[in-house]
């Protein structure tokens, strides 16, 4: 119980436990026989963000005592953290696999991202094109155009690399620290790319609940829109 975080709920039933511990409950269970092979089928999928870290550190620890695992996950970030070989499949067949770094460094694709600033002739243009990765820097007015080459399995990639922003944007470390739980857990899953009634299905709140309370985080941060929630979140776990 201890293991995956379950010990103050020992007295508990589980009929009372959370759709995430419960997952917690199941590992737990497989695990008492002390198994050499594990099969993890989407573990995460569907609970809340602290049940998530509980079993990701959970596998990490598994993993570093000798225990085999062959975990299945849409989520790259997951990847990156756990894995020590990687299959990524599609239609049941085999497209790319290899150790992490490997692939990293493979699997790549070419984004244009574009920012608007309010005072473009302060953005370091030639800074920007030194970054490792950033390819081609346009100013058109006030909105920057940026081509850079991205990493597949880089945690983030999706929205944009937090080096190239940490040049742009120059965020407040602490603005986030007057969110509540419910509101960082949001800030976390958009982050990661669900949508409202994802967020809501892991969270187990309603679709309305999710879209007032990332309304209210907006206003807190007086950022535009999830983007930019989600660029900010990125560039303030990496710097």
């Amino acid at each position: 119980m201890d293991f995956v975080g379950l010990t103050d709920s020992g007295r508990k039933k589980p009929s009372k436990f959370s759709g995430g511990m419960k997952r917690r409950l199941n590992i737990a269970c497989s695990l008492t026989h002390r198994p050499k092979f594990l099969i993890m089928d989407e573990p995460t999928v569907g609970i809340d963000p602290q049940s998530r870290n509980y079993i990701l550190e959970a596998v990490k620890t598994l993993r570093d005592s000798g225990t085999t695992i062959l975990y299945t996950t849409h989520y790259m970030e997951e990847v990156q953290s756990i894995a020590s070989r990687v299959v990524i499949m599609d239609q049941g067949q085999i497209i790319k696999e290899g150790k992490v770094d490997e692939l990293i460094q493979t699997v790549q694709h070419e984004e244009k991202v574009k920012i608007d600033v309010t005072d473009p002739e302060r953005v370091p243009i030639n800074s920007l094109e030194k970054i490792a990765g950033v390819k081609k820097v346009v100013v058109s007015g006030s909105q920057i155009t940026i081509t850079q080459q991205i990493r597949a399995l880089q945690t983030g990639s999706t929205v944009l690399d937090a080096d190239v922003l940490k040049t742009i944007m120059e965020p407040d470390k602490e603005a986030m620290e007057g969110l509540t739980k419910r509101e960082s857990d949001i800030v976390e899953l958009v982050a990661q790319g669900l949508s409202n009634k994802e967020i809501a299905e892991q969270l187990f709140l309603s679709v309305g609940t999710i879209r007032n309370t990332l309304s209210v985080i907006l206003d807190k941060l007086e950022f535009r829109d999830r983007t930019q929630l989600a660029i900010y979140y990125w560039q303030r776990k990496q710097i």
